[in-house]
């Protein structure tokens, strides 16, 4: 098994439609330059986190997995039935001294600013909303107005003779 040396990535702090497509200019250049060391085009770019919304009968749950992150480096915020989470995951500190005689085999990690916004149906109590930050994951307990909660009723089938 071969040890392919990975150059190391940083990824800037802030993105904007410029830097996501100056990084994926940058990605076909490398292809055209070398095909045999080429990063594929379905890596991501900058560092989106991986998210579940979870509808029930009370409220709408949104989980998102932050890891390396606490509560103060997250942000949630609420506008117009849209619930926008915000943060950055820094690159931790290393000594610039140590770090140059480091090879890089592999590098899987993301840094950089991150901003997801989620529309969500009207009918949403932001005012009774509840946020937990627990082990690098952040869930979001939206509850619903009553008027949205859902009312069933079981309806009896009925056969022809």
């Amino acid at each position: 098994m071969a040890i392919i040396r990975a150059p190391r990535v940083r990824t800037p702090s802030i993105y904007t439609p410029f830097t996501t497509m100056n990084e994926l200019e940058n990605r076909i250049r490398r292809f055209f330059d070398d095909p045999l060391t080429f990063e594929p085009l379905t890596t991501p770019i900058g560092f989106v986190p991986a998210t579940e919304i979870v509808e029930t009968s009370e409220a709408f749950m949104i989980t998102v997995e932050l890891p390396g992150l606490t509560a103060k480096d997250v942000d949630v915020s609420w506008e117009n039935e849209m619930v926008t989470i915000r943060g950055e995951k820094t690159e931790e500190k290393v000594n610039k001294e140590e770090e140059k005689d480091w090879k890089y085999y592999m590098v899987e990690r993301s840094y950089g600013s991150f901003n997801r916004t989620f529309t969500l149906p009207r009918g949403v109590d932001p005012d009774h909303a509840e946020a937990n930050f627990t082990n690098g994951v952040l869930t979001l307990k939206l509850p619903k107005l009553p008027a949205m909660k859902a009312v069933g009723k079981k309806i009896a089938i009925g056969e022809k003779k």
